[in-house]
């Protein structure tokens, strides 16, 4: 008896029937003609498209404990004589167990098995009855309780037939009572063993009897009896209906009606279909086909296909136009000769589907057809050609099918010669979906999460949000707390999702980590969210300075020139910031909102630790968390935004406010109360006041490019610019300019004041500048020479002699201020800048100074400063001269002046000179007119003066054109040491008013 049959294929129609008489009873030959009388027919036949002539084979079964063998062979020749050569014996043994004679290599229990996979059979095709759930084997209900297989026997005379039906005039099928719940592998696994200790005493010869009887069954009269049919249906029915002659005697034939005509007419099937009698040729042809295909002649069965295939499109007969379909392209892949066209294949194997599921709404066999040629295909490793095959199916209705084909699909990219990996993740998303879809939870996880490993890191935004979209929301249903986390998270992040969904997703997220931090019963704002995304620290944006500076993080390379000579002066402290004990200090970091939606952080605090070592920096593991308790477990209304320690204090923002994109610069302030080191580890912040988040500062030192290794690499120096070094009570530098000019003209000379304060707690002294631009600046004139002398005499002209030391230095550094300045004071030091070059200029300042204290750990201390000014245009001045007509040594000076500006008017009040044998004088006037003392805009103005020997000068002893012939001389010749120093230059200084004295040309 078969499992289940189909009405348009024979595979699982019965080809031969096993008539087993006991050797025990009294008269076997009746009782096999009782057996074979046709006049009762077997319910398998039932159906019209079962062909009832099977092959009869006659088994006679002898127990060999029970019975004596000589009888038994006896018997045997008299079934053989009265019913041919179909006979054979088949010996079992069934010694009792508790026997002392038992075999001693036995096998107990050997038909447990088969028996658990019948029951299994029976009651899946019970299950597949219409009148019943389909789709689970899980609908299989009784308020029996578990059976064996002796319930199921009781249970056979409730059944209208064994074998699986798609008519409407079956009766239900009745359930088994021995399921209650899902039905699983334990049948299989554990199954029961029967209560009728039949056969179970074996030894292996009777085992390998029995084997021997079937396979000379098989050899000697299953196989020849199907290749006599075959060649007798080839010969009456196949041979009739090839050619053009069978093509019309099909559709043009007698027009007979009489009965045997009537009983090969096709009738109406379910769904519209049609079904073939069993003596239609239509059936006999598919028969012929099926047979051939069982025994392997492939090439023979394709062609019986192919013309069968045709009366079936006349007929209509959609379900077994499929299955002729089906078949040729499986014979096409089981044939051993390697295939002529691959798309042939997937053409039938298409057209199968399509006929299945469109038109004779057969799933189930669309779903096989499918299966076999994905297996097929594997064996051939036409991995190309199996996901087509695949991918056709999905537009099915059943999800979990789907997305079994699916998944299936996903794996042959990876089989390729070159692995599709991407085509990979993405038949895997669309298996999850389809596997959540089918309520597949477990299945859906698992192939959304190896998707996952396929898009992560590969800048595909969309593609990974909705992968931890899906698993964050699978694995909440899972109860899978934790993960549901770590998928969310990754949601938090920069990309192209709409604010709306952003949203969501935070509300969501929010939402989860309530309920966990509830489930294990932690405080949400004391446990800090490992690897939380929000907000990012930009670490390369991490500054500290002391109070009195200037934060700016522009011009770097001009400090590092300026600070060069001081910091190799105090190398010990590294890039260290130095400051002291109650100085404060400035922390300035960035933070960056990468959502599009509005975030808001509390209780911001920087994760600063403390070491009392200055030179080796050592904390324990678990520290970063020391700010974050403290503000913790003092939250009280004296804190009044600062947190204190026992090393130092720290500010605390209350809250900021993130607006979608935007990069905010956060301030903190830290007092230093012990001497030692102070590292800013990182920031701690609540996020939307439900989840605390710490966020390590990373900043990387300069890349290190000395060695091989290091230019094979990326490496970089260890950073400390986010140290603080705090040393015991230091001088503490103020600076301010006064009076300092937004704009001045070219050449202009403006007067400032230089305050420089002491707000430390011991004194400083040794206290120099640098410069970025020193021509631009004169720093510590006396008050009564501020002038320089330019405006004295000013009305008449004057001549004097002044010394000049012609010695060249490398100015570095500028000493401005030689005595103490004691803790508290202050003084004002004069100042003088001159618009020396016409444009923007930011003044770069370095101011370096020691502490009176001598031996302190922090030497010297620099503070920097920075002054913008714009310098305009003023006067755009060209010179000439020309020999004078009244003497040898005089010469006419003329000067041509244009007024650059649009607005001002420009007055000549005195011009000056310099030189170590000329001095200048004003030519006779020649109009009293005083117009042109004042230069309109945009106007240019001649003037003319007389330059001539000063009868005051001296020829110097040595001058500097010889001294600088002798240091050459003594270099070429390699005297070291040269210790010469230049004489001095006595120059001419001449002043000349241009108040009553001036010429115009």
């Amino acid at each position: 008896m078969t499992g289940g049959v189909s009405d348009h294929e024979t595979f699982e129609h019965p080809v031969a029937c096993v008539i087993a008489v006991s050797s025990l009873s009294p008269d076997p030959i009746n009782e096999i003609h009782q057996l074979n009388n046709l006049s009762t027919p077997s319910i398998v036949f039932e159906k019209t498209f079962m062909d009832p002539t099977l092959l009869k084979y006659y088994v006679l079964i002898h127990d060999c404990t029970k019975g004596n063998l000589d009888n038994a062979l006896e018997t045997l020749d008299r079934m053989r004589r009265t019913f041919g050569l179909h006979c054979n014996i088949l010996k079992i043994n069934s010694v009792d167990p508790e026997s002392t004679t038992l075999p001693k290599d036995r096998n107990a229990h050997i038909w447990a098995r088969s028996v658990a996979q019948s029951k299994l059979l029976v009651m899946s095709h019970a299950a597949k009855d219409p009148t019943t759930a389909r789709n689970s084997l899980s609908s299989i209900t009784s308020t029996g309780v578990p059976g064996t297989l002796a319930d199921l026997t009781s249970q056979r005379s409730s059944m209208s037939s064994p074998v699986y039906s798609t008519g409407n005039n079956s009766p239900p099928l009745a359930l088994p009572p021995s399921e209650n719940q899902s039905l699983t592998l334990d049948l299989l696994l554990r199954p029961e063993v029967p209560r009728e200790p039949y056969g179970c005493c074996m030894s292996n010869e009777d085992i390998n009897a029995i084997i021997s009887v079937l396979r000379e069954m098989l050899a000697q009269s299953i196989i020849p009896y199907m290749e006599r049919n075959i060649n007798h249906w080839n010969e009456q029915v196949a041979t009739s209906r090839k050619g053009i002659a069978g093509r019309f005697r099909r559709y043009f034939g007698t027009g007979s009606k009489g009965p045997a005509s009537a009983q090969q007419s096709p009738m109406a099937g379910p769904n519209g279909g049609v079904i073939y009698p069993h003596s239609a040729p239509e059936a006999q042809m598919r028969k012929l086909a099926d047979w051939a295909f069982m025994l392997r002649d492939y090439k023979f069965a394709s062609s019986v296909y192919e013309t069968a295939k045709k009366d079936y499109a006349s007929d209509k007969a959609w379900k077994y136009y499929g299955g002729a379909q089906e078949m040729i392209g499986l014979c096409q892949l089981m044939a051993p000769q390697p295939l002529g066209a691959k798309n042939d294949v997937d053409h039938y194997i298409e057209s199968a589907v399509n006929s299945y599921i469109h038109k004779a709404k057969s799933p189930f066999f669309g779903s096989r057809a499918t299966l076999l040629a994905f297996e097929l295909f594997k064996q051939r490793n036409m991995y190309r050609e199996s996901p087509i095959t695949l991918t056709r199916m999905t537009a099915e209705v059943s999800d979990l099918r789907n997305g079994l084909f699916l998944e299936q699909a996903a794996h042959c990219y990876l089989k390729l010669p070159r692995p599709s990996v991407r085509k990979y993740s993405f038949h895997m998303i669309m298996a999850g979906h389809r596997f959540n879809k089918a309520d597949q939870k477990e299945h859906a996880y698992r192939c959304y999460a190896a998707a996952a490993l396929v898009y992560d890191g590969k800048g595909w935004a969309l593609a990974d949000d909705h992968i931890s979209c899906a698993l964050g929301r699978q694995s909440y249903q899972l109860g899978k707390s934790e993960e549901v986390l770590d998928h969310y998270k990754k949601l938090l992040r920069e990309s192209r999702q709409s604010p709306q969904q952003q949203a969501v997703y935070m509300k969501e997220f929010l939402s989860v980590y309530r309920d966990y931090t509830n489930k294990i019963e932690a405080d949400p704002l004391r446990e800090t969210f490992p690897d939380f995304p929000l907000p990012i620290v930009l670490g390369s944006t991490a500054r500290i300075v002391l109070s009195t500076s200037q934060a700016t993080n522009e011009h770097n390379d001009a400090w590092a020139e300026l600070e060069g000579t001081n910091l190799a002066a105090s190398s010990a402290s590294g890039q260290r910031t130095i400051s002291a004990v109650g100085e404060h200090v400035l922390v300035t970091v960035s933070v960056k909102n990468p959502l599009q939606i509005p975030v808001i952080l509390t209780d911001v605090i920087l994760g600063c630790e403390h070491s009392t070592s200055t030179t080796m920096f050592t904390v324990p593991v678990d520290a970063a968390e020391e700010a974050h308790f403290a503000l913790y477990d003092q939250q009280s209304p004296e804190f009044q935004g600062k947190v204190s320690f026992a090393a130092f204090d720290c500010d605390r923002i209350d809250r900021v406010i993130l607006e979608p994109g935007q990069i905010r610069t956060l301030t903190f302030e830290i007092l230093p109360k012990q001497e030692g080191q102070i590292k800013v580890m990182g920031l701690h912040c609540n996020v939307e006041g439900q989840v605390h988040a710490y966020k390590d500062i990373v900043k990387r030192g300069k890349r290190l490019n000395k060695t091989k290794e290091q230019m094979m690499s990326v490496m970089y120096e260890e950073d400390k610019s986010l140290d603080i070094l705090v040393a015991p009570e230091m001088p503490l530098l103020d600076i301010q300019f006064h009076s300092s000019p937004e704009m001045l003209l070219s050449g202009e000379v403006c007067e400032l004041s230089l305050e420089i304060k002491n707000r430390g707690k011991k004194g400083l002294h040794n206290l120099h500048v640098r410069m970025s631009h020193p021509t631009f600046f004169c720093i510590g004139e006396k008050k009564g020479q501020g002038d320089l002398g330019l405006y004295s005499n000013e009305g008449s002209s004057a001549t004097e002699s002044i010394e000049v030391d012609n010695s060249l230095q490398l100015t570095t550094s500028q000493r401005i201020l030689d005595q103490i300045l004691s803790p508290g004071e202050s003084i004002r030091i004069p100042t003088w800048l001159r618009g020396e070059k016409i444009g923007k200029h930011n003044f770069l300042f370095v101011f370096s100074y020691e502490s009176e204290q001598e031996g302190t750990a922090m030497g010297i201390r620099t503070l920097r400063h920075t002054i913008a000014a714009q310098v305009l245009p003023s006067l755009k001045i060209n010179a000439f001269t020309r020999p004078s007509t009244k003497g040898l040594n005089e010469f006419i000076l003329g000067i041509e002046t244009e007024n650059l500006q649009t607005v001002p008017n420009f007055e000549f009040l005195q011009i000056s000179s310099m030189s170590a044998s000329w001095i200048i004088e004003a030519v006779e006037k020649s109009d009293e007119s005083e117009e042109y003392r004042s230069i309109a805009p945009r106007q240019t103005v001649f003037t003319y003066y007389r330059i001539k020997k000063s009868g005051l000068a001296t020829a110097p002893a040595l001058t500097p054109e010889r001294f600088m012939a002798k240091a050459l001389e003594k270099l070429v010749i390699g005297q070291e040491k040269l210790k010469d120093v230049p004489p001095p230059l006595d120059l001419q200084l001449c002043h000349l008013s241009t108040v009553r004295d001036f010429m115009q040309l």
